[in-house]
């Protein structure tokens, strides 16, 4: 499990889990049960990747037990994965990524712009990087000859652990290239082999 897992399924557990189904025992719970607490997480507002977190707590618990033999049967068997609410659910024509006008303007107006945020949102621009993949590039992982970089790490932050370094979100190592990868050295000049990430915190960049 990740520690963004480890640190989210807690609060699902004290805030959801438990205030509906905690006095129960287990043999006792019924799919209808497990039902209404998705659905009135659903009504309550919650995010549709909320309530799968409960729903995969709740499958995780009772596969368990089921293997277990602490219960004869997995009520998770008839439950259904919750599904996004109206207002959850996009339309095809709702694009997620900025058209050639605002990109066009977005880069002219990063020319005004300190230069620490340059290369920055140039290496995003150009390689479709995640932010916690920008911001957990190290200068180990750049090849300024070859004009790639190697996407190693993956930036995260929990209230219990803080920031720290994780795999990328694939879990796998990949590569880019193009005019953002050189664009990074541009963040670090003069200091590759002083600071381990290229793109460092306010007075390091």
């Amino acid at each position: 499990m990740s520690e963004n897992g480890r640190s989210t399924y807690p609060g699902i557990l004290d805030h959801w889990i438990y205030p509906a189904l905690g006095e129960l025992k287990q043999p006792e719970i019924t799919p209808a049960e497990i039902s209404t607490l998705l659905l009135s997480m659903q009504a309550a507002g919650k995010a549709q990747s909320t309530c799968i977190k409960a729903y995969t707590v709740l499958k995780s618990l009772f596969k368990m037990a089921y293997l277990a033999d602490l219960t004869d049967r997995n009520p998770m068997d008839k439950v259904e994965r919750p599904k996004p609410r109206k207002d959850e659910i996009k339309k095809p024509a709702e694009a997620e990524s900025w058209t050639a006008g605002e990109l066009k303007y977005i880069l002219a107006r990063l020319e005004h712009e300190p230069l620490k945020w340059r290369p920055h949102i140039s290496l995003v621009i150009d390689t479709g990087l995640r932010r916690g993949e920008a911001c957990g590039l190290k200068w180990e992982s750049v090849d300024l000859d070859a004009g790639k970089i190697t996407i190693a790490g993956n930036l995260c932050y929990t209230p219990a652990k803080g920031v720290y370094l994780d795999t990328p979100k694939n879990g796998k190592r990949h590569s880019a290239g193009g005019r953002g990868a050189p664009a990074a050295a541009q963040a670090g000049t003069g200091r590759k082999w002083i600071v381990p990430f290229c793109f460092q915190s306010s007075g390091q960049s």
